[in-house]
């Protein structure tokens, strides 16, 4: 949903500063799992999963790769003409699958299914990275980049320190972390829902609108369709230009 251009300053600031906060609350727990670092160890642990180096090795982190690069080609193609926030939805679900399967999968099709849709997670985080550019007025993009990518690095250091701590202790076994993980993430759901909406379809872009009024189209279906069209084009120049 955007702001109508007569907006109030103070409305449009509220805006900006409400979409960083709920952004960076929502990377921050989505990096803070501190069962991240010791997933080997759960893994083969003969007291959870007791699965043997070789199966995770050659049949579980295998998966992942293959599930990434697939999502990927999808979420590029389909992170703009949503506008973000389906994508974010989908990365948080995907994280909080991740951490359901990861507790209470016990076979190894389990585990290759946790890795698939782990691989669509970490290929949707693009959306995480680009959402807050349209959320906010060009000033502030300096701002905002360094809030959403400090925060996800202070999540992940803080899940690295609390999870050492945790288990150097023995204060949690790796099941437990498992546990922690899994709340945190679902923390990073609640916060993803409550992330503001965005435009359903790239005509908020002032640029693509007047390219649009010129030619006397003015759906959004026709933009999102000639954005389809240019953006394919586009990546398979890319894609051409690279590998030639």
């Amino acid at each position: 949903m955007e702001e109508p251009e007569d907006s109030p300053p103070s409305s449009k600031s509220r805006r900006w500063i409400y979409a960083t906060l709920i952004l960076c609350g929502y990377g921050f727990f989505k990096e803070f799992k501190p069962s991240e670092p010791f997933l080997t160890p759960y893994l083969t642990d003969n007291t959870t999963k007791n699965f043997t180096k070789d199966e995770v090795n050659s049949q579980i982190y295998v998966y992942w790769p293959y599930s990434f690069l697939i999502a990927e080609i999808f979420v590029l193609l389909l992170t703009d003409i949503v506008r973000y926030k389906p994508v974010i939805l989908v990365e948080a679900t995907a994280y909080l699958m991740t951490r359901f399967l990861l507790i209470w999968g016990t076979n190894v099709v389990s585990m290759q299914m946790m890795q698939v849709v782990y691989g669509i997670a970490t290929a949707t985080e693009i959306a995480y990275f680009s959402y807050i550019y349209p959320a906010v007025s060009l000033e502030h993009y300096k701002k905002v980049t360094s809030y959403v990518r400090a925060v996800r690095l202070f999540g992940q250091a803080m899940a690295g320190i609390v999870g050492q701590i945790l288990i150097s202790t023995k204060a949690f076994n790796y099941l437990q972390l498992n546990y922690f993980s899994c709340a945190s993430v679902f923390v990073a759901c609640v916060f993803a829902i409550l992330l503001p909406n965005l435009c359903s379809c790239p005509c908020w872009n002032g640029t693509e609108t007047q390219k649009t009024s010129s030619r006397g189209t003015g759906t959004c279906t026709q933009v999102v369709a000639d954005y389809i069209r240019t953006t394919t084009h586009k990546r398979l120049l890319d894609l051409k230009a690279y590998y030639s």
